[in-house]
């Protein structure tokens, strides 16, 4: 049979059906007691998926039961989707004979019927051969997404964030296609203007480095994303123990705002040394604790949006400068413009013998020249704070939104290890001190 003019279908997903049946046959000539069903999805934008469906236990899973299951989980396929085959192994009789065969149903989304084809074959030693060409039995199945379906939700996170959430998934599910069960962690981050980012986590330096601490690590880096991201998702690999052809993506997502994220994983087999396939959906393991804190973006009475965003990322560059000293950094200034441009001045009371008490000093006294083109202005040092009896390294970032009654001063703190420093949770309002910029007197 040609792979052009089957009814229902366009030429895309006639030629994707034509795929669908190939692996058939490769899953059959490899399992000669039947192959587990599958289902393939084709994305709009050429992307492909396969979902391996156990209705059970690896061990205890039956055709009947992933067919089923194939269709329940068809039915959740969402509008970007352009078609998807239900495959699966069994017996065809006709012209006076029985045969073993691969069926497959697909249908392309928006049609008004699907298709039913099947491969007949016969076992020989050392593989199968085909029988023929596929058969189509029927070009008027019913939809396998019909269209009243609702669209499938995860906790905690709203249409943007879910299928943010799932592509970064199918990001790792590449990383894995490409030989990489424990490969790099990342992060990838939504916009509110739907721009993306990916961080990635790694030390090469480190020989000991380990998928742990790069999770770790993303989970401080993620502290530093500011109000205009939408959502964040933390994605890592895993082979599974005791299974040498099977492993694990994981990806926790969160949008920000809401009271918790959602950790899912998704499970998939090797088909062979560069291919996998997904053994069903991703799961939901738990909802845990935003990786974002809502305090992490906090407000603050006397700092506007703009003022707030532009304090916290003057955290994350003293402790950049931090991560870079041993033995602290020197001070500095920052000032933001009204026209959001944004300065940077180093804070050396004496060239010879520098200090951090003379820079701070220094700082304040420049920072009191400051006209009124500037919109906010910080001041930044590295010292020692102690909260609840503990004593740790933290970086100081005092703020000042001109105009306001006060300021803000926070606290940042720190540890160090080999190859850098970690945060100590959130950043700590110490207090709310005088005007870094006091009201300039009228002439």
């Amino acid at each position: 049979m040609s792979s052009d003019g089957i009814a229902n279908l366009d030429p895309l997903a006639t030629a994707f059906v034509f795929d669908a049946i190939d692996l058939g046959m490769q899953y059959a000539e490899l399992e000669a007691n039947g192959f587990i069903p599958f289902a393939t999805i084709l994305g709009k934008d050429g992307s492909k998926q396969v979902w391996k469906l156990f209705d059970n236990s690896r061990d205890d899973s039956t055709v009947e039961g992933g067919v089923d299951l194939g269709r329940q989980r068809l039915r959740e396929v969402d509008e970007t989707v352009h078609c998807v085959t239900l495959v699966y192994d069994g017996y065809f009789t006709g012209d006076g004979g029985r045969t073993e065969a691969v069926f497959v149903e697909a249908y392309e989304l928006g049609r008004q019927a699907g298709v039913h084809m099947c491969q007949r074959y016969e076992r020989h030693d050392g593989g199968v051969s085909l029988i023929g060409n596929p058969l189509l039995f029927d070009d008027e199945t019913q939809p396998l997404v019909p269209a009243d379906r609702s669209a499938p939700e995860l906790p905690n996170l709203g249409p943007r964030a879910r299928q943010f959430t799932l592509d970064a998934i199918e990001r790792g599910i590449e990383h894995v296609e490409g030989g990489a069960p424990g490969f790099t962690p990342f992060a990838a981050i939504l916009g509110d203007d739907g721009s993306s980012d990916v961080w990635r986590f790694a030390d090469d330096d480190d020989p000991n480095f380990q998928v742990g601490d790069a999770v770790a690590l993303g989970r401080e880096r993620l502290l530093s994303v500011d109000r205009t991201s939408h959502c964040v998702t933390l994605v890592w690999g895993s082979a599974l123990q005791d299974e040498d052809n099977a492993g694990v993506v994981f990806a926790e997502g969160y949008e920000l705002g809401r009271p918790a994220g959602v950790l899912l994983a998704q499970q998939y087999e090797w088909l062979d040394h560069d291919r996998v396939v997904r053994i069903g959906d991703p799961v939901v393991l738990e909802e845990p604790e935003p990786l974002v804190p809502a305090d992490r973006l906090g407000e603050f009475d006397n700092l506007d949006a703009q003022s707030g965003d532009f304090v916290f990322e003057t955290i994350d560059l003293a402790l950049e400068h931090a991560a870079e000293s041993e033995h602290g950094f020197l001070p500095f200034a920052t000032v933001l413009a009204r026209d959001g441009s944004k300065e940077l001045a180093r804070l050396v009371d004496d060239e010879d013998n520098p200090t951090i008490e003379g820079g701070v000093m220094l700082g304040r006294q420049r920072l009191r020249e400051v006209n009124g083109s500037a919109h906010c202005v910080t001041l930044c040092w590295d010292g020692y704070l102690t909260l609840e009896g503990r004593r740790t390294d933290a970086v100081f970032v005092e703020g000042y939104e001109l105009g306001r009654p006060v300021g803000v001063l926070l606290a940042q703190r720190y540890e160090r290890h080999s190859g850098g420093l970690d945060r100590i949770d959130v950043p700590v309002l110490c207090e709310e001190p005088e005007p870094l910029v006091p009201p300039k007197e009228p002439r």
